[in-house]
């Protein structure tokens, strides 16, 4: 097995900046110069226990009292130091690293180990995994420090103790011989990081040893098991053989939580929307590495903002995708857009993001040949789909489902864009008009149960499924004078097993209401109206006229 450790030396300071608006990663305009950063601390018992490279340049010093502090830098900000929250940054840490491995484990208070031997192979080595970590650490705002070895406990010690990177022989060494050389590894590793668990090494364990001369792993390891058990008690060897891989060390692993809800409650109000864009990023890219690690996609967000000052519900913002979408760019591409239509507070000082609809994730398959007319993929409609919806408002967009039906305007249907079982098409409606799709169409001429023969066009008749784009619903009646018949006809029959509600006396305007007379059939014609648009038009079972659509 190999494990990688994680370990966080900043989390107690970062469970706050990463709360702050300037720490949503907002690059200064271009041209600008950065604003220098205050100096920052934790405290706990009014003493330093963590400060920043600033506060550390200004020359404060963990273990220092708060009011020393602030003697050598007035300008300090400091913040008293939270457990609960860095249990609860750690764990979404642990969970976003569930990407890489399904053995994930935490160790409080900063660290997690994660067991990489089976994720070597799919992310390309060991040294491109952990660069994957590191970044994805890093994106989400922590610092972090990574080293790997053959035991969770070795891995954490090196981490702590941020010892060098392995070379390449002493890993090919790891591999030969591993006990041998993860001894050698741990050599100079300080006794205080390796006091990972309190009841095994203590800090008066490690005192008593200091008084020995004993101050690194490597000291400690060349002792014999005989006294330290006698001594220091069985704990301490049996922590020694769980460290060199002499003894198993089994983790339990971590389960990612069903559902993702993250809210980020600000120390500040936002009043910037590029700041707040940053902030949303960080939530998006945890919400991506929750669902890489559940082999999950997202078909729906529900943003909340809260206004500073105010006590009012907060503004919840939804966000569609006509697909399932994973990756934290497209998320944010279309919550940015559902933004710019939304009014919200002048300051907020909470974000809250919850993932509403999920889906199994199942990966884009790609067509051989790409370069053939007709081949876009579904994926490319769909970021054109979501794009308009964003901008223009949700209902805009549309697909058809052809239906089971004879007349034309009740052959198709609209579903949601991109579900409709038919091959797709996304089309914008529009009022009193609605898309037609070309389908099976009926022999031109009479039948056994026409009527009276219908007048014939001076042309040939027309193709077999040539329909208009666009089509009138309900068509609209019209003066047989005001047509110049071109090709046709072409008879539907439209319910000839039901009975004729129209009567010859109905006047044509009749057809102005949500649904025309019943007769038996139609003879459709493309026509030439007196404006010179060629349209479809048709002529019932009592021979009145009705235009039903133009051509383009």
């Amino acid at each position: 097995m190999r494990w990688l450790a994680v370990h966080c030396p900043t989390l107690p300071l970062e469970v706050f900046t990463l709360r702050e608006p300037g720490g949503a990663g907002i690059a200064p305009p271009a041209g600008s110069e950065p604003s220098p950063a205050l100096p920052r601390v934790v405290i706990e018992d009014n003493r330093v226990v963590l400060a920043d490279p600033a506060a550390v340049a200004a020359g404060i010093q963990p273990g220092s009292t708060l009011a020393t502090a602030h003697a050598i830098c007035p300008a300090l900000r400091h913040y008293r130091r939270e457990p609960d929250q860095e249990a609860r940054w750690l764990r979404r840490l642990a969970e976003a690293l569930h990407a890489f491995s399904s053995q994930v484990s935490l160790v409080p208070p900063a660290g997690v180990v994660v067991e990489i031997g089976a994720s070597l192979r799919l992310f390309g080595g060991e040294e491109a995994l952990v660069a994957a970590v590191r970044a994805a650490c890093l994106a989400l705002g922590h610092q972090v420090v990574c080293r790997t070895a053959m035991t969770p406990l070795a891995a954490l010690a090196l981490a702590r103790a941020e010892c060098p990177e392995p070379t390449k022989a002493l890993t090919e060494a790891l591999t030969e011989a591993p006990t041998e050389a993860l001894t050698e590894a741990l050599t100079k590793v300080p006794l205080a990081a390796a006091a990972i668990e309190s009841d095994r090494l203590t800090p008066a364990i490690i005192e008593q040893l200091a008084g020995m001369g004993v101050r690194t792993l490597g000291q400690l390891l060349a002792l014999p098991s005989e006294g330290l058990a006698s001594r220091f008690g069985s704990d301490l060897v049996d922590y020694l053989a769980r460290l060199t891989g002499t003894r198993p060390d089994p983790r339990q692993a971590l389960v990612p939580a069903p559902y993702f809800r993250r809210n980020l409650h600000l120390l500040e109000p936002v009043r910037s929307r590029d700041v707040l864009l940053g902030l949303m990023t960080r939530l998006l890219n945890a919400l991506q590495h929750w669902l890489l690690a559940r082999n999950l996609g997202v078909e729906e967000l529900a943003w909340r903002f809260t206004a500073a000052g105010r006590a009012r519900p907060p503004l919840v913002v939804g966000v569609r995708f006509s697909t399932a979408q994973q990756r934290q760019a497209r998320l944010l591409e279309i919550s940015r857009l559902e933004l710019d239509r939304t009014q919200l507070p002048d300051e907020v000082i909470g974000i809250g993001l919850s993932a509403e609809r999920l889906q199994s994730w199942r990966g884009d398959s790609t067509t051989l040949f790409r370069w053939l007319p007709g081949t876009a993929q579904p994926t490319e409609l769909g970021r054109l789909v979501d794009r308009l919806e964003a901008r223009l408002g949700r209902g805009t967009c549309w697909s058809i489902r052809a239906r089971d039906q004879h007349m034309p305007e009740a052959a198709w249907q609209p579903v949601a864009p991109l579900r409709a079982v038919a091959p797709l098409r996304a089309v914008a409606p529009l009022r009193g008009v609605a898309p037609l799709r070309a389908g099976p169409t009926a022999k031109p001429g009479p039948t056994a149960r026409s009527g009276p023969r219908p007048p014939r066009a001076t042309g040939p008749a027309p193709r077999p499924g040539r329909r208009p784009i666009w089509l009138f619903v309900p068509p609209r009646p019209i003066r047989s004078s005001q047509l110049t018949l071109l090709r046709g006809p072409e008879r539907i029959e439209t319910g000839w097993w039901q009975p004729d509600t129209a009567t010859r006396t109905d006047p044509p305007e009749v057809a102005q209401t949500t649904a025309l007379p019943q007769a038996r059939w139609r003879d459709y014609y493309v026509a030439r109206l007196v404006n010179g648009a060629e349209c479809w038009v048709f002529v019932d079972t009592h021979t009145r006229w009705y235009l039903h659509g133009y051509f383009g």
